[in-house]
């Protein structure tokens, strides 16, 4: 039989009606495929310019995507301020990642085409990367002033690499950040330098959330840069020092509701008189006596620094706030936690104890203390630590993750905790599971990075199970006898991971195989789940 002759075409793309047309190329999915379609003809780049949904809300820039787009046809600063204009009316994010400084000289072109539409979100990463050079100081300049232009910005995000880029900016110039009387939202990082005046950012009277994130190994002051700001509800400190008068900071901090320390310290300037009480903890006449009083006080990270190490006293302090629910203590420098008394911490439902390789011992107490409230428990590098017989005592508790604990079986006081819903055991040495009650409610169970050969038997007795993620256990081959077990919770399984490296491009790795499953196991591993979605 001959073949079919080929159909003509008798309608041309461009004689479709606009709105269809339209509607095709908001179906492209990236930056580079958009650029594409403005770049073919005027009647595309009119029909897709004046379409909302050909522009998503937010827009992400990173140096990959940004050269997409130069490739794509915006190989000129004209080209790509008319590009980014026609979105200004429909984005009110956007993201400009590390990696946009080889082309720092686009930059300023970038914010200036935002300039009068409804951009309320910034996010700008400056900092070099290999082989291209920092941007010019005129250019920084240039960036900063297009900044203060986008009078409509809620939130901004400065991060300055120092090191590697010719940053200028000193707390002087940021003062001129006042002028954004809008703003909600503020988080600068990287290398700021000078002492900041009293006062700084008083102007932004509406500001609920302040991040301050500095590289210097100096403990500077954060009493100026809080000064006036008493609406806030989020604050994040990194290598300051929270030396604001305890009475200032109580009537300050009436709406905080979280609080993130790191190698942060609250008192006096580190080695002066007034930074240690009589125990030397340096925990009295200072804000961890403040913060168990702020009545809105939800969420406390205290994760400690070199210079500010954090003592069973400061602990103790913060044990009596009665508002907390998550907490998170961070390299605690003592081998055991203070003990908790009874009425202390009792709203906390999240606890998470990480990096203290001094810690050895959690004190029963505390498990008799939030037996009633905590629901969610998290240990983490504490590698020396060992969990308590008394830890069954935690009736409401339903997700624990013990990761990064040099593991070789599942501690026993886990075993008998018959209300788990999720467990991670990641980043240990774990070859087998013990069986037990720990298994028969599970919904999520996590095994990432340990030293599995087959899957474990006691499997079968998580009959709840919806989430199995084994991946990067390099050893794991399936066989007859793992099939059996997965057989089991054919009816609950809805996700099963098994790769040996997360992204599944591993070849390199091992020998090409992103799995232990040969094609044979594979096939018939995706008949017996037939509802569950297995990645190999």
């Amino acid at each position: 039989m001959p073949p079919c002759p080929r159909a003509r075409s008798k309608t041309h793309v461009n004689s479709l009606p606009t709105h269809l047309l339209a509607h095709i190329f908001s179906l492209c999915a990236d930056n580079a495929s958009k650029a594409a379609v403005l770049a073919t003809c005027r009647y595309w780049h009119q029909t897709a310019g004046s379409h909302p949904p050909f522009w998503a809300p937010g827009l992400v820039l990173s140096g990959t995507k940004l050269q997409q787009a130069l490739d794509g046809g915006l190989s000129s600063k004209k080209a790509l301020f008319s590009f980014l204009q026609r979105r200004k009316g429909v984005v009110c994010k956007l993201r400009l990642l590390q990696g946009t400084t080889q082309w720092g000289h686009f930059l300023p072109a970038v914010l200036e085409a935002f300039q009068g539409g409804p951009l309320e979100d910034l996010s700008l990463e400056l900092g070099a990367i290999r082989n291209y050079a920092p941007l010019a100081h005129k250019t920084t300049r240039r960036i900063f002033k297009e900044v203060l232009t986008l009078q409509g910005l809620r939130h901004l995000s400065l991060a300055v690499a120092h090191q590697s880029i010719h940053m200028d900016f000193t707390w002087r110039q940021l003062a001129a950040l006042s002028c954004l009387s809008q703003m909600e939202s503020l988080s600068l990082a990287g290398g700021l330098e000078g002492r900041p005046a009293p006062g700084l950012f008083a102007a932004l009277s509406g500001l609920t959330s302040l991040s301050l994130r500095q590289d210097s190994g100096l403990l500077s002051s954060a009493a100026p840069l809080l000064e006036g700001l008493s609406r806030l509800q989020r604050v994040e400190l990194c290598a300051f020092r929270l030396d604001t008068a305890p009475r200032q900071l109580e009537a300050q901090w009436q709406n905080l509701r979280e609080l993130v320390l790191r190698s942060s310290s609250a008192g006096p300037a580190h080695g002066s008189d007034e930074s240690q009480d009589e125990s030397g903890s340096g925990a009295a006449g200072s804000a961890w006596e403040v913060l168990p009083r702020l009545p809105q006080l939800t969420g406390l990270t205290v994760v400690a620094g070199l210079l500010a190490p954090l003592r069973s006293a400061a602990v103790a302090a913060l044990a009596g706030s009665q508002s907390v629910q998550s907490m998170r203590i961070g390299r605690y420098a003592e081998a055991t936690l203070p003990d908790l008394q009874p009425g202390m911490l009792p709203a906390l439902t999240r606890l998470r104890l990480s990096v203290a390789a001094e810690l050895t011992q959690l004190p029963p107490s505390w498990c008799e203390v939030l037996a009633p409230s905590l629901v969610w428990l998290e240990v983490e590098n504490c590698y020396r630590l060992r969990l308590p017989a008394e830890l069954s005592r935690l009736g409401s508790l339903q997700r624990l993750g013990v990761n990064h604990q040099r593991l070789e079986e599942v501690p026993p006081a886990v075993l008998p905790m018959s209300r788990l819903t999720r467990l991670s055991l990641c980043a240990n040495t774990l070859r087998t599971l013990s069986p037990g009650p720990y298994l028969r409610n599970l919904r999520e169970l996590v095994l990432f990075a340990n030293a599995f050969t087959h899957v474990p038997p006691a499997l079968g007795l998580a009959t709840q199970l919806q989430l199995l993620d084994c991946t990067m256990n390099w050893d794991l081959e399936l066989g007859k006898e793992d099939l059996d077990v997965l057989s089991r919770l054919a009816g609950s399984l809805r996700r099963l991971l098994l790769r040996r490296w997360p992204g599944g491009s591993e070849a390199g790795w091992c020998g090409g195989r992103t799995s232990g499953a040969a094609p044979g196991v594979e096939r018939r591993l995706r008949r017996l789940l037939p509802d569950a979605e297995v990645v190999l």
